[in-house]
């Protein structure tokens, strides 16, 4: 059972990770721990039972997390609640926000933390015990798949909800702060007002960002950080921990203080200061790995660091099984296999006569194993990624440690602090220029699309077998060549598929209040519409459409009509054309066509394709009084599908289209549903089998309107809502057309049981698992 705690550690975090986005009810939990006992009585493999038992436990940890908040009970209610203020994460001139852990709603007693958001200039601090009165909602999940989740970055961090006060609903209680929360604002209050002395404020909040472990704004050279792979060094990581302790050491050595009490004041140090930043994960794993080497040390036993980032990750999971979406641990995580599994194998560079390539080796293996998880999250690689590591890695360390440094002097001589902040600040600004002039070499950033995770796997396997090449010599030729024949015909089944069924994909965004519907083949893309912001700002754009045409690969969009010139349907059009994403644009609004210069007008009759697909202009609105009623009107066609993309056309406009040839499959409802369109003898005419709704969620225009959706009905058209079921994608082939909406997230087993992606995992894990069995001699696992 040599291996008994990394099966566990991936049976765990397996398990979360399954229990979060599938429907688990405890028959199936019962019906997967009988099936996994009747495997073990049948292989008599203990890996396998530990994998089974610890499989099961991910799945019920994850389960009862699910449907443990308590405050979500009080969704959209306005309630008085008690608190105490933890983690400061944001002040502005007219707001803050605060991560609270509140302890009553009403007379109800509650241990749950909470975001809040406190309206005006009043600024709380940690520690401080608050009575308060405002609504409470529920953080909606994520409506757009690959995106970012506010929802799964806060549940990381234990919050489900978040609370909105305007500060003249706010009282501090006189109450005293735990001892724990009283040592976390001391010694934030130190660091932010030593660290700064002698230094730029630019360098000054580089660096007490990292050194608190809080998230900096992503801009200037934080954003060239990123760009450069170097990301690692602004959040607290194993580095970090690695270099205060050697730090810690190096001075009780120095003091003359005996090994093992300099290894356990070293561990209490660390434990002060992962209280300090609020216990991110990557740093717990990096203190319970230290921790575990430690004291071996002390007990003088041997250290294996397979068996203790096995522990770490179980134990991370175990206490919060949410800690399976944070990215941050999944790089650390990945990082630690780089460098305790393929590092060894990787003898493609020679390291025997020069140090630095050691470096350069292991920068190598860990960027490799990094490589899908940095596409998958921020879609762009820069080439010299490895160079810039090389380069501002050391200069970052003596900077950090430098940190440490005029921290401990600061308290016995300002000089001496105002002289190591100057020569911080020089580390910086020769960290920056290094950045910047890196980073102005844009050719060699590298911007791709999300994969899916059957390219993950396919990329992991890969780098399997090229590490552990000599392993895989030794296979026996039928494996080997089992393999190889299982992705060539992977490989041309998607091929093929892909000739004969012609798919075209139509998603239909979600947006929040306003239209927009990306359509896409193999080759090319359109949009019809862009969404916006009402107030022309480009949240919008920023946060939703842009990640999403990027994440989808749609890096410039072909043809992008637009319906008419309103905020919420071509509001993002104008970044779209600064950033050259929008080729031709279409629109029958003279307002759109005068404005941008690869604008064109449109008319009635006019056909376009895409790929296989025609898009014809059944009206173009020129002749409406006003502007919702000047929307353009478009049928898209596609084998067996037609769609009717209406954009807010209202009573006006419908009863003349009446007389056209307006069937289609599938209805855009105009006007979000609002109940001055759609009227039912134009529903009637279209006879669409299924309805979709582009509109936000809380709108205040109280969008879709009852009665449209009551007419939707009686005509038997099936609803779909952007803001219930987030993004709706529609896929046309020579077979027909099926839609998937993106929300709820968790899905029945039944859902994935239609998936082809299903059985190519299922495929891919027996590959990986026959693979490792007959690597490691797992003959017992074989035989099943």
């Amino acid at each position: 059972m040599k291996r008994f705690m990394e099966i566990s550690a991936i049976g765990i975090f397996l398990g979360s990770l399954t229990s979060y986005y599938l429907e688990i009810n405890y028959i199936w939990l019962i019906a997967i721990l009988f099936a996994c006992a009747a495997l073990f009585l049948y292989s008599r493999s203990e890996l396998l039972l530990f994998f089974a038992v610890s499989f099961s436990l991910g799945l019920l940890i994850m389960n009862l997390s699910e449907n443990s908040s308590i405050l979500e009970d009080y969704d959209k209610k306005t309630v008085d609640i008690i608190g105490t203020i933890e983690e400061v994460i944001k002040t502005e001139d007219e707001y803050s926000s605060y991560y609270i852990k509140i302890s009553y709603v009403g007379d109800r007693k509650v241990n749950e933390r909470c975001l809040l958001y406190l309206k005006g200039e009043s600024k709380l601090e940690i520690g401080t015990t608050i009575k308060a009165f405002g609504k409470i909602r529920t953080i909606a999940e994520s409506g757009n798949p690959k995106l970012f989740s506010y929802r799964d970055y806060l549940k990381v961090r234990r919050i489900s909800t978040g609370i909105s006060v305007d500060e003249k609903d706010i009282k501090k209680l006189d109450i005293e702060p735990s001892i724990g929360l009283r040592i976390r604002r001391s010694a934030e209050d130190f660091i932010s007002s030593n660290l700064p002395l002698g230094m730029s404020e630019e360098a000054s909040n580089l660096m007490t960002g990292v050194v608190l472990g809080k998230n900096t704004d992503e801009g200037g050279s934080v954003k060239s950080f990123r760009k450069l792979g170097l990301s690692h060094l602004l959040a607290i990581s194993g580095l970090h921990m690695g270099i205060i302790c050697v730090f810690i050491l190096s001075i009780f050595r120095l003091i003359g203080i005996k090994r093992n009490y300099s290894l356990i004041i070293t561990l209490a140090i660390l434990a002060i200061y992962l209280h300090i930043i609020a216990y991110k994960a990557s740093a717990i794993r990096s203190f319970l790995m230290i921790s575990i080497g430690m004291s071996a040390s002390i007990l003088h036993k041997g250290y294996n660091p397979r068996k203790s980032l096995a522990f770490a990750v179980f134990f991370i999971v175990l206490l919060n099984p949410y800690r399976v979406l944070d990215i941050g641990l999944l790089m650390s995580i990945m990082a630690m296999i780089a460098i305790i599994y393929f590092y060894p194998d990787f003898n493609i560079i020679d390291t025997a006569d020069f140090e630095i390539m050691t470096s350069f080796k292991m920068l190598i293996i860990i960027n490799l194993a990094l490589f899908p998880l940095i596409i998958f999250y921020y879609n762009e690689f820069n080439l010299l990624t490895l160079l810039a590591n090389l380069l501002v890695v050391p200069l970052f360390t003596i900077a950090l440690v430098s940190v440490f440094i005029k921290l401990l002097v600061s308290l016995i001589s300002t000089t001496l602090s105002f002289i190591l902040g100057n020569f911080i600040d020089t580390i910086i600004g020769i960290i920056e220029s290094i950045i910047k002039s890196m980073d102005f070499i844009e050719f060699t950033n590298l911007k791709m699309a999300s994969p899916g995770l059957e390219l993950i796997a396919l990329y992991i396997l890969m780098i399997l077998i090229f590490t552990r090449r000599y392993e895989f010599r030794n296979l026996s030729y039928g494996f080997k060549s089992n393999i190889i024949k299982v992705f060539i015909s992977l490989l041309m089944a998607f091929s093929i598929t892909n000739i004969i069924l012609d798919p075209l994909y139509i998603d239909f965004i979600d947006i929040g209040q306003g239209d927009a519907a990306l359509i896409r083949t193999k080759a090319h893309s359109a949009m019809i519409d862009t969404g916006g912001h009402y107030d022309g700002s480009d949240r919008v754009y920023e946060y939703i459409l842009k990640p999403y045409l990027i994440k989808n690969g749609v890096p410039s969009v072909d043809l992008v009509f637009i319906s008419h010139d309103d905020a919420d349907h071509s509001g993002n059009l104008k970044y779209m054309y600064q950033e050259n994403r929008a080729h031709n644009i279409l629109s029958s609004d003279d307002s759109i066509t005068e404005r941008f210069d690869n604008a064109f007008g449109l008319y009635t009759g006019n056909k376009f394709t895409i790929g296989n697909a025609l898009i014809d202009v059944v009206n173009d609105g020129r002749t409406g009084i006003s502007s919702n009623n000047r929307s353009n009107v478009l049928k898209l066609s596609h084998h067996h599908l037609s769609i009717l993309f209406t954009g807010d056309i209202e009573s006006e406009s419908e009863s003349k289209l009446v007389k056209h040839d307006i069937k289609a499959d599938i209805l855009k409802v105009a006007h979000h549903g609002s109940d001055t369109s759609s009227a039912r003898d134009f529903l009637k005419k279209v006879s669409a089998s299924n309805a979709i709704i582009s509109v936000g969620r809380d709108n205040p225009y109280n969008h879709p309107s009852k009665a449209v959706l009551n007419d939707l009905t009686d005509l038997k058209s099936r609803i779909y809502r952007t803001d219930e079921d987030g993004r709706i994608r529609i896929i046309s082939t020579r077979m027909g057309y099926q839609i998937e909406n993106h929300l709820p997230r968790k899905k029945t087993a039944v859902d994935y049981l239609t998936e082809p992606s299903l059985y190519l995992g299922l495929l891919y894990f027996y590959t990986l698992t026959n693979y490792f069995c007959t690597s490691f001699k797992f003959e017992k696992w074989r035989k099943l």
